[in-house]
């Protein structure tokens, strides 16, 4: 049953717009939009619908792996029951969304190319945003906790770095996910053997709260500028050439088998499972790929067979366990946003809001980031769309997954994200709204008590990250 509005309520240029929208032309290509520039989807296929309010912080317990025994059980003794461990991570959900206008002073042969193009171009924004949002959360989570020192220091306890992403929280021996604090300090290692506590984090800038600031420690340590600042519970990073910071990155350090093999080793040594689709994925960005594909080794790999899929307008290779995407959107100087001056020293040295790690080095090198990827990585929490929709024209026939009401016109393009396209509202009755809108959150999993775990290490001084599904590898950008 075709819509007909009512001309009573709606102008005469949005009832031209009408036909438009209810023939499915436009949700087709929004649909489309989406569909071609999700790459980073698939590390958070996990899926739940979010019950509490906007700004609620929720805690989220999963059971730690019990430790296993070797010692056989004394029959005439009771057995000792372990009490239950949890790894907790916090979820919050917040809404996004962007909005553009249509003039409607447009004649009626050229109105539905014209809104065609216009809303697919607000469905192509949305689509990458939410394409950022997933890359901001996976890549400022697996690149925190590894900064460098500012100042060099005699004796002091303030320690300026180039970023205290990853140095805010840690979880506590029962499994508890708090801030960092006196009563919860964070061990770090600073160069290449001081150790030390940090008690308190704070940002240089509002602006950047991940950025360049100070962590405060328990007592005075030495250290020189540009050493490394690691904390004992960061996610694993490989840089290549093997440097131990992003400094150490040269033009010559372009990304090789060897990185590579390291990064897929420690998914083996920690029992990180593949995706779903029995392969680790390999995110690299557009100039990565030729790099890798130079390797003398992986064309060696190449001539054993490369599998070739189809992934939207991606296209996808399989070899060695690893699917390769070639991913727009792996973070580089010239797709990151704002950037904050990350050094005290130079001006070289670029640190990127949409990951809080350092784009470009202070040596001006611009550094890429690959990043492999593991099953059961992340998990998205969401506010049905259709649920926010207002009371009036709930009757309204469905097309294409889009509602078109008598007072507004509202595309349910999937679950998570909706699309408005509103009656004008201006004095003449010409300009249409047009937004979207996502209310929702990508959250990382926590594996702090799984795979190389060890309750007998000293933790103040062992390596055991609390993310373990990710290993980025830092490398030329090219």
């Amino acid at each position: 049953m075709a819509y007909t509005p009512d001309p009573s309520i709606l102008a005469t240029p949005f009832a031209e717009l009408a036909p438009v929208i209810q023939d499915g032309v436009v949700s087709q290509a929004i649909k489309n939009s989406l569909q071609q520039n999700l790459v980073f989807g698939s590390e958070f296929m996990e899926k739940e619908v979010w019950t509490m309010n906007v700004g609620q912080t929720i805690t989220v317990a999963r059971d730690a792996p019990m430790a296993p025994t070797d010692e056989p059980k004394n029959p005439n003794v009771a057995p000792t029951y372990k009490p239950p461990k949890y790894e907790e991570t916090l979820a919050s959900v917040a809404a996004y969304g962007d909005a553009i206008k249509l003039d409607m002073l447009q004649s009626a042969a050229t109105i539905k190319g014209y809104a065609v193009n216009r809303l697919n171009t607000l469905g192509r924004n949305a689509a990458n945003s939410m394409n950022a949002i997933r890359r901001k959360a996976l890549y400022s989570g697996y690149l925190g906790g590894h900064a460098v020192a500012l100042a060099t220091e005699g004796a002091s306890s303030s320690l300026l770095v180039s970023s205290i992403n990853g140095f805010q929280k840690q979880i506590d021996s029962d499994g508890k996910w708090l801030n960092v604090s006196s009563d919860n300090p964070k061990p770090i290692m600073i160069g290449a053997g001081t150790y030390a506590l940090v008690t308190g984090v704070a940002a240089l800038s509002a602006l950047f709260p991940a950025g360049r600031g100070t962590l405060t420690l328990s007592a005075n340590a030495a250290w020189s500028i540009n050493d490394p600042v690691v904390a004992m519970d960061a996610p694993y990073r490989i840089y290549q050439g093997g440097g131990t910071t992003v400094d150490a990155i040269s033009s010559t350090d372009i990304l090789t088998l060897d990185s590579l093999r390291q990064a897929l080793a420690l998914h083996d040594e920690n029992g990180i499972p593949p995706h779903e689709d029995g392969t680790y994925w390999v995110h690299m960005g557009p100039r990565v790929k030729p790099q890798l594909w130079a390797d003398p080794e992986f064309q060696n790999v190449l001539k054993g067979g490369v599998q070739t899929v189809q992934f939207g307008s991606y296209e996808l290779n399989r070899a060695m366990g690893c699917t390769f995407i070639s991913n727009q959107q792996v973070p580089t100087r010239s797709n990151a946003s704002a950037l904050q001056n990350s050094r005290i020293s130079t001006t070289s040295a670029k640190l990127s809001k949409s990951i809080y790690g350092e784009i470009v080095n202070r040596n001006g090198i611009e550094l890429g980031h690959t990043l492999v990827t593991g099953g059961g990585l992340g998990k998205t929490w969401y506010m049905p769309q259709g649920q926010l929709a207002s009371a009036a024209g709930m009757n309204a026939t469905e097309y294409y997954g889009m509602k078109v009401s008598a007072d507004n016109m509202s595309m349910m393009v999937d679950e998570m994200v909706r699309f408005l396209i509103l009656a004008p509202n201006d004095d003449n009755r010409q300009n249409v709204p047009a937004n979207w809108q996502f209310i929702g959150s990508f959250m990382l999993w926590n594996d702090l008590f799984g795979g190389t775990y060890s309750p007998n290490a000293d933790a103040a001084q062992t390596r055991n990250p609390y993310y373990k599904r990710a290993v980025p590898i830092t490398h030329y950008a090219g």
